[in-house]
């Protein structure tokens, strides 16, 4: 019943992101990281934040968001962009709907060797 009242409400949309709330999403997360760019996936449900920490991803989990610095990940193509694999147990793939640029995009930043 209470999924179906949240459903209802509009409570059980998945969370789109804007460049504003993406940066605060990472700020909850990584407050000691600050934004220096933000790349939103065409959906906007993933977001490529590159932070003075280095790169990292912000994306939705149902209504909320998680972000994660993006260390050792692994990449695979999908029809629409990227699968990202964080290497965490508490982190799943990441699916990435990206433009043809993006994925090229991304692909660098993610896998630049750390500085």
């Amino acid at each position: 019943g209470i999924a179906v009242l949240l459903h209802i409400i509009g409570l059980s949309k998945a969370k789109v992101f804007d460049q504003e709330s993406a940066r605060a999403a990472w700020l909850r997360e990584w407050p000691q990281a600050p934004v220096q760019d933000i790349d939103l996936s065409q959906d906007h449900r993933v977001a490529l934040i590159q932070s003075t920490h280095g790169p990292g991803l912000v994306w939705a989990m149902g209504a909320d968001s998680a972000a994660r610095l993006a260390k050792a990940v692994e990449i695979s193509q999908h029809e629409r962009g990227l699968f990202v694999s964080l290497n965490s147990f508490d982190a799943p793939r990441i699916k990435a709907n990206l433009s043809p640029q993006q994925v090229n995009t991304w692909r660098r930043v993610l896998m630049e060797p750390e500085q």
